[in-house]
């Protein structure tokens, strides 16, 4: 898909009305521009989805990319009508500028609190930029699709990609492409298609990075014919999504409208599961390094989730690294500059970081 650089403006804590801006994050040490991109693909707010690079001020070569997916992506509407769909009260409810997370503006808000640019709009994740930051210093053009469908990155409709991926949007009353967006953007990084854009891209050698709820978004990319990344981070997943659904009613009803469910009782949440879609995966890629980074006490996984997913990876890739930070919070890496840049050196190919279990 051929996505076209269009001048506007996002909201974010002040108003901006370019299309470009400078990358200002005090754990950088790299002048960068924030490069926004808009998509053929509609929010279901009827608002353009977008795409932000982060890349150097001075570029004197292409440069490699990451493809980051931020989290939060998960949201709907309880008892939406067929006349406005986004009319009523929603699982995630409301930030403090009075959005949600089926519009595109709290999606760009989104990225840009994955970017350290804003203060953060979910207190409970630790999101401070520290990975966009590790990923511009250590030369890599980071872009950020936005996810303005709360369907953690999986759906694409109609599906093309894969086989059931469509969501279920006589529910919804509007069609999620969470899934078709990532895909997009994947595209790009490796020249399968074009942005009008100011980054100098190296399309040979991507990295793919999922934060949170992003990282079932990089688990199901992988699935796809031609992505092959360079190196794999997942950053607090939720793999076992019966276990998700068992704990909370309303979390079930949100994954019926993303799987397409029709009948809880009857539907096999575990074909989902990150574990399941790594086997179709890993098996295929070559020997690539990849981190899982997570904690034990996060509040937002419910305990031992990852236990699967974390015997896959370790089974079937050679370079891995998992770290268990142990820490009272959702997403690991992007609020500890250290360990962002020690999981970049890894991802690129250096020392594992020290962090490491199996290190």
């Amino acid at each position: 898909m051929l996505l076209i650089l269009l001048a506007g403006c996002w909201k974010t804590d002040v108003s901006i009305d370019t299309t470009i801006i400078p990358f200002e994050n005090a754990t950088s040490n790299t002048a960068g521009w924030v490069e926004r991109v808009d998509s053929a693909l509609a929010c279901p707010d009827g608002n353009p989805a977008s795409i932000y690079l982060v890349y150097p001020q001075t570029q004197e070569g292409p440069l490699p990319g990451a493809l980051v997916l931020h989290s939060g992506a998960f949201d709907y509407i309880q008892a939406p009508a067929a006349d406005n769909p986004l009319l009523g009260q929603n699982y995630a409810g409301v930030d403090d500028a009075g959005l949600i997370r089926l519009e595109a503006d709290w999606a760009s808000q989104k990225v840009f609190e994955a970017m350290g640019l804003i203060p953060r709009i979910d207190a409970s994740e630790d999101n401070l930029g520290t990975m966009a930051s590790a990923l511009l210093d250590a030369g890599y053009i980071g872009i950020y699709p936005t996810n303005c469908w709360g369907d953690l990155w999986h759906n694409e409709t109609p599906s093309a990609g894969l086989p059931n991926l469509s969501s279920n949007s006589e529910l919804d009353f509007f069609a999620r492409n969470g899934g078709a967006l990532a895909a997009d953007a994947w595209d790009f990084a490796s020249g399968e298609s074009l942005m009008e854009t100011g980054a100098l891209l190296d399309t040979s050698s991507t990295l793919l990075i999922g934060l949170g709820e992003g990282s079932r978004g990089a688990t199901e990319l992988m699935m796809r014919d031609g992505v092959n990344p360079a190196g794999l981070l997942i950053d607090s997943p939720i793999d076992e999504l019966e276990d998700w659904a068992a704990g909370d009613a309303a979390v079930a009803e949100g994954l019926r409208r993303v799987y397409l469910d029709s009948d809880a009782e009857d539907y096999n949440w575990n074909q989902w599961t990150m574990a399941r879609m790594a086997s179709a995966a890993v098996d295929e890629l070559p020997d690539i390094p990849v981190a899982v980074v997570y904690s034990s006490i996060d509040p937002q996984v419910p305990a031992g989730n990852i236990t699967r997913l974390s015997e896959k990876f370790e089974a079937d890739t050679a370079d891995r690294c998992e770290i268990d930070t142990e820490a009272t919070k959702h997403v690991q890496s992007n609020g500890n500059i250290v360990l962002a840049r020690d999981l970049v050196t890894f991802l690129g190919g250096g020392d594992k970081p020290a962090q490491c279990a199996d290190q």
